[in-house]
């Protein structure tokens, strides 16, 4: 049976990607990142005075921010902001020496 509801709008509102096509996204490089909150809320945070202050969900993305480039010595982050209701990241990813390892069989 055909399920008209989920096609209904199936491409009308979806956003042509601004990805460059049969690029590696895991080069060497810079990339800026947004991330958004789920329908736009305001999870992260309010500004007040022109001064952004982070709600408790907002204080454990920031961590998370930061111990991801403490864990992934490959990544440096260069800026971020984390706004009200997303996150803006620039990200340099730098090539990880190739450390060769031998394969053994365990028994």
């Amino acid at each position: 049976m055909f399920d008209h509801q989920n096609t209904l709008f199936a491409e009308k509102y979806r956003k042509k990607s601004t990805r460059l096509q049969n690029w590696n996204y895991s080069n060497n490089g810079y990339y800026h990142i947004i991330i958004c909150c789920w329908h736009h809320n305001k999870f992260l945070g309010r500004v007040e005075n022109g001064i952004m202050k982070l709600s408790p969900i907002g204080i454990v993305v920031q961590s998370e921010i930061l111990k991801t480039y403490e864990i992934r010595k490959n990544i440096v982050l260069e800026e971020y902001v984390i706004m009200p209701n997303h996150i803006h990241l620039l990200v340099q990813i730098k090539s990880l020496p190739i450390v060769e390892t031998h394969c053994v069989r365990l028994k």
